[in-house]
């Protein structure tokens, strides 16, 4: 919540989250929007999830096994970032639990935002 004290944050019409495709970064876009942050996301989707998965992580920083998240309520995700998200928390999803997002390329990342400006042009 202490991203909504940032005016711009709150008061900008389009802001792009990409965060890592884990429970963590739904609960963290989700914080964002019940904060009042009006934030997109790109490359948090199934689709993307199963283009990237080679890159996907079974342990953390410190080489200690992911563990599945429980489910929590976030109101505000949309259907394709629900659908991932309740993936990751099904506690019979047997593939990779973490995407982080600096594993994927940036030119990826780029043509996204491309394909998000084009659909929802900023005006």
């Amino acid at each position: 919540e202490a991203a909504s004290t940032f005016a711009w944050l709150t008061t900008c019409p389009h802001l792009i989250y990409w965060g890592d495709m884990d429970a963590d970064g739904f609960e963290i876009v989700d914080q964002y929007r019940r904060a009042g942050v009006p934030a997109s996301t790109i490359l948090m989707d199934l689709e993307t999830f199963g283009t990237y998965e080679r890159f996907g992580s079974t342990t953390d920083a410190h080489g200690v096994k992911l563990t599945m998240s429980a489910r929590r309520n976030l109101p505000t995700l949309t259907a394709p970032e629900r659908a991932l998200y309740e993936n990751l928390t099904d506690p019979g999803w047997a593939r990779v639990l973490r995407i982080e997002q600096e594993r994927i390329p940036l030119t990826a990342a780029m043509a996204a935002v491309r394909d998000w400006v084009t659909a929802d042009p900023l005006t």
